[in-house]
C-alpha cells in the first residue's frame, strides 16, 4: 500500500516535465495571423507592412520614359503626275520595275460637237483644207487648236461634250456618206486602258500629245481599225460598213508604244503599235492603250457607205490630248500593278 504514494509523485513529475516542455515551445512559436496573442491590443495602432514583413529597402524609382520622337511626314510617294509635267516635247517616261504593269481602265462619252474641212494636227492653222471631220469632246475646236488652247478652255469643265468634265480632249474621225449622203454621228466613247509592259517602262500622255491613227489611203483592212454592229456584242470589225439593225460602230485602236521623246512627229512616228504586248527597242515607253468607239445611226438597209477621204478601209482617227494631267494620270493609273 506504502508504493501507491511512490508512484503518484512520479506520475506529477513526469507532467510537470511535459508542461515545461511545451510551454517552452509555444514560447518558441511565431505567432500566426488568428492568434489570440498575435492581435493588437484595444485601442493600439494597426502594425504596419514593415511591422510585419521586416524592413526591405525601398524600391528604385522607375526612370521616366524619353518621349517618343515625333514621325516624320512621310515624303510624296513620285505619282504619276510626274509622267505629264515637264518641257512637253522631251518628256521623260516613268520608270517601273520589270513585270507586267496594269492600271485602271477609264471611259469617256462625248458628244458630237461639229464638223469641218480642217485637221489641227495635219494642217494646223489651216482652214478650209483637207477633208471633212466629224468632231468630238472639245467645243473650241477649230484649225489652230492646240492641247494646251484646249486645257485653257476647259479648266472651268464648261468647254467639252464629254460626260467626264476634267476632258477636254478633242477626238475626231473622217465624214461618213451613205449613197453620197452625209451620215452624222452622234456620240464617241473613248476607252482608255493603262499602260502597260514587260520592260517596266510606263508614262501617260504627255500633256502636249496628239497623234493621228489609220491610213486613209488604205484600200484593204486595216489591224484595229474598221466598222461593226453596235447590237452584235464582240463582232469582228470590218473595212466595209455592214447593214445593220439598231447601229453602226467605227473602231479605231490607236499603237500603244511611244519613243519617250517627242509628244508629236509628222507621220505619228513618235508611236508604234506593240508586238505581242512588247513595244520595239525604238518606241520602248507604255503608254496607255486608246480606242475610239464612234456611233452611227442606222436604217437597217444596204448602202452604198464611202467616206468623204475615200475607202471606207481608209478610216482613221485624231486624238488631241486636253485632259487635265492630274485627272488622266490618276484615272489612268499608270504605272501600277493590276
Amino acid at each position: 500500500m506504502r508504493s501507491l504514494p511512490m508512484i503518484a509523485i512520479a506520475a506529477l513529475v513526469a507532467l510537470a516535465t511535459a508542461g515545461s516542455a511545451l510551454a517552452a515551445h509555444d514560447h518558441e512559436r511565431p505567432s500566426r495571423p488568428g492568434d489570440v496573442a498575435s492581435q493588437p491590443a484595444p485601442g493600439a495602432a494597426p502594425p504596419t507592412g514593415d511591422d510585419q514583413r521586416g524592413d526591405r529597402p525601398e524600391r528604385p524609382a522607375r526612370p521616366e520614359r524619353p518621349a517618343r520622337p515625333e514621325r516624320p511626314e512621310r515624303p510624296e510617294r513620285p505619282g504619276d503626275d510626274s509622267a505629264v509635267t515637264g518641257a512637253p516635247v522631251t518628256v521623260a517616261p516613268t520608270e517601273g520595275r520589270p513585270g507586267r504593269h496594269r492600271g485602271r481602265g477609264i471611259k469617256t462619252d462625248c458628244a458630237y460637237v461639229t464638223s469641218g474641212t480642217f485637221d489641227p494636227i495635219v494642217f494646223p492653222g489651216q482652214p478650209e483644207t483637207g477633208h471633212v471631220h466629224d468632231f468630238f469632246g472639245a467645243t473650241t475646236i477649230n484649225p489652230a487648236s492646240t492641247p494646251a488652247a484646249l486645257r485653257a478652255a476647259n479648266l472651268a469643265g464648261d468647254a467639252t461634250t464629254c460626260d467626264r468634265t476634267r476632258d477636254g480632249s478633242a477626238y475626231w474621225v473622217p465624214g461618213l456618206m451613205a449613197d453620197g449622203k452625209t451620215v452624222l454621228p452622234t456620240s464617241v466613247r473613248a476607252m482608255y486602258k493603262g499602260a502597260k509592259s514587260r520592260t517596266g517602262r510606263t508614262a501617260t500622255f504627255p500633256a502636249d500629245f496628239q497623234v493621228v491613227r489609220g491610213d486613209r489611203l488604205a484600200t484593204t483592212a486595216q489591224q484595229g481599225i474598221g466598222f461593226r454592229c453596235a447590237d452584235v456584242e464582240d463582232a469582228a470589225l470590218s473595212a466595209t460598213v455592214p447593214t445593220c439593225a439598231t447601229g453602226i460602230e467605227g473602231v479605231v485602236r490607236f499603237a500603244t508604244c511611244w519613243d519617250g521623246t517627242h509628244a508629236f512627229l509628222p507621220g505619228s512616228a513618235h508611236v508604234a503599235r506593240a508586238d505581242r504586248g512588247v513595244c520595239p527597242s525604238t518606241h520602248p515607253v507604255s503608254i496607255p492603250s486608246l480606242t475610239l468607239i464612234v456611233r452611227y445611226p442606222s436604217d437597217g438597209e444596204p448602202h452604198d457607205w464611202t467616206l468623204d477621204s475615200g475607202s471606207t478601209a481608209g478610216y482613221h482617227a485624231d486624238f488631241m490630248n486636253g485632259w487635265d494631267p492630274a485627272a488622266i494620270a490618276r484615272l489612268a493609273g499608270v504605272g501600277r500593278r493590276g
